[in-house]
């Protein structure tokens, strides 16, 4: 977790952070929510021949500045996968791991535009 801290960006006031973890992402993505206060956080894993991605955002953003679900929605292609889910944490899967970092980057590309940065 210390070495996914050192990603933070900072977008319209928010705490913005993307990148891999190689273990429970929902836990982290949680651990990592809470930790940075107002935040939207989006993790990816290669777990086998699998991607597997997390989108989370606080309370305070989610819905209104930040849906979770649309953030997904707009990145699981990239790893041959679908997924959504609620605007305040959303999952996907997809069978292409080659494409979690094209995936991490256009998550920050759907988040910025979320929040009009």
């Amino acid at each position: 977790a210390g070495d996914l801290l050192d990603g933070v960006a900072e977008v319209g006031g928010v705490k913005v952070l993307t990148g891999r973890f190689d273990g429970d992402l929902r836990a982290q993505a949680d651990r990592l929510r809470d930790q940075l206060g107002s935040a939207v956080v989006v993790l990816a894993a290669h777990k086998g021949p699998k991607a597997l991605l997390i989108a989370a955002c606080t309370s305070d953003l989610a819905g209104k500045r930040v849906h979770c679900g649309n953030i997904i929605k707009g990145i699981a292609p990239l790893v041959g996968g679908g997924g959504g889910g609620r605007p305040d944490m959303a999952q996907a899967g997809g069978k292409d791991p080659s494409g979690i970092d094209a995936a991490l980057q256009q998550a920050g590309a759907i988040i910025r535009e979320q929040l009009g940065a």
